[in-house]
């Protein structure tokens, strides 16, 4: 952001805080965008002067001393409601997060018609596979809302500029904007539920299988196994057939086949 400020011809300064991000900890960042040097006299959003709180984490964005930079009349907020693993999680089984009252304490500080809330993880997973999209979907938003003195051309060319994942990364900030502008259609396009066994078995069973039935059978023709044993093999081959292909289906049968001798 601070990249694309520099090339809309703005003023950016900017302070991370990054030294725990490898054992899970909170990435805190402070970014100052004015029209000119002398109007950013700082490289910190001092307490309770924060315009714009991108709420990406929001176990860390929920803390109180994060929380004190906003104001009430003035704060706007995106916040990505879904909650990442932190090591605290990792180290307690017993410890339990609740997002819900996460975004609640947010809500509390910031602008009511001023904040929005979305499910980036969610819907980076789905539409990428790949949850570390979920903070660019959500810089999406905060465009897409009025939040960002930033335009769009400058935080795509910046993307590029990084060279890092272009293409996922700028389909990620224009889902981002689709989720403002259209809800129920990003809802539709990103939001799944999760499949079940038997769905997926369903399917399987629906669709035409990648190779023939014949050659599955002579996939499975050498295996001297009884004749559950065989139907279970066979719905085994058919679905890594349809997960990838024949040959990959022939690894799991020469497995069985070792295993059975």
């Amino acid at each position: 952001l601070a990249q694309a400020a520099t090339l809309d011809g703005k003023y950016a300064s900017t302070y991370d805080q990054t030294g725990a991000a490898q054992k899970w900890g909170a990435v805190l960042s402070s970014l100052i965008i004015a029209g000119r040097a002398d109007e950013g006299a700082s490289n910190t959003v001092g307490i309770g002067h924060a315009d714009l709180y991108l709420a990406l984490d929001i176990l860390a964005a929920s803390d109180k001393s994060n929380l004190m930079r906003c104001e009430p009349g003035r704060t706007a907020a995106v916040i990505n409601a879904s909650a990442l693993p932190s090591g605290e999680m990792i180290r307690n089984v017993r410890f339990l997060a609740m997002p819900n009252r996460m975004v609640d304490a947010v809500r509390n500080v910031t602008v009511p018609e001023r904040t929005v809330v979305l499910d980036a993880l969610a819907a980076a997973q789905a539409l990428f596979g790949d949850y570390m999209m979920s903070n660019m979907i959500a810089v999406g938003a905060a465009y897409q809302a009025g939040l960002l003195p930033i335009s769009a051309c400058a935080i795509e060319q910046a993307i590029r500029l990084n060279d890092v994942a272009v293409p996922s990364n700028i389909l990620a900030f224009r889902a981002g904007r689709v989720a403002v502008h259209d809800p129920a259609r990003f809802e539709k396009l990103a939001i799944r539920p999760t499949p079940l066994l038997a769905d997926r078995k369903a399917e399987m069973e629906s669709k035409s299988s990648a190779v023939s039935g014949v050659l599955q059978d002579r996939l499975i023709s050498s295996l001297d196994v009884d004749a559950e044993s065989r139907r279970v093999i066979l719905t085994r081959v058919k679905d890594l057939c349809h997960y990838q292909n024949a040959s990959y289906a022939a690894r799991y049968v020469v497995v069985v086949r070792r295993v059975s001798e």
